[in-house]
């Protein structure tokens, strides 16, 4: 419904997880499409963090769990294509832990913001208040948008 909606992260946020990315990428494995002969033969759905940026940019990400997806398939990619390479194998694997431990973290921060509190301003207003807007601990030192609307008092959501 509408709070849901209030609730979806700014693409700020999901920019900040890309580069949160591809800082945990300390050997660049991931930040480019990947060049090696015989990859795009193999691998028939390649994904790479510039991918994802350009993706962002375009709109195509509206929650983390569909950057989520992207990440899966990267590090998915690149343990079917390393089956027989130890090294790039063990760094993909090592990879996807870092990073969904991330995702997890800005996913469970982000179901926080289902506990919205609401207050009525002069009986006209309806504004939502994050809870953690005021928090000095937000991650990204990012915040999520406080809203105000225009409401019927009878209005129930």
């Amino acid at each position: 419904m509408l709070m849901s909606a209030l609730l979806k992260p700014p693409p700020v946020v999901l920019e900040e997880l890309i580069d949160r990315l591809s800082e945990k990428d300390k050997e660049k494995v991931f930040t480019s499409p990947v060049t090696v002969e015989g990859y795009r033969d193999f691998i028939k759905h390649p994904m790479d963090i510039s991918t994802m940026r350009k993706k962002l940019e375009k709109g195509k990400y509206d929650s983390i769990g569909a950057l989520r997806t992207d990440v899966l398939l990267m590090t998915d990619n690149c343990e079917k294509f390393n089956l027989e390479n130890p090294y790039f194998l063990h760094y993909g694997r090592k990879f996807r832990k870092l990073a969904l431990a991330l995702l997890d973290k800005e996913e469970e921060r982000e179901r926080s913001l289902e506990k919205v509190e609401t207050v009525y301003l002069d009986d006209v207003f309806l504004c939502a208040l994050m809870k953690y807007l005021s928090h000095p601990s937000a991650r990204f030192g990012l915040s999520y948008h406080f809203s105000c609307y225009r409401v019927n008092r009878s209005s129930r959501f």
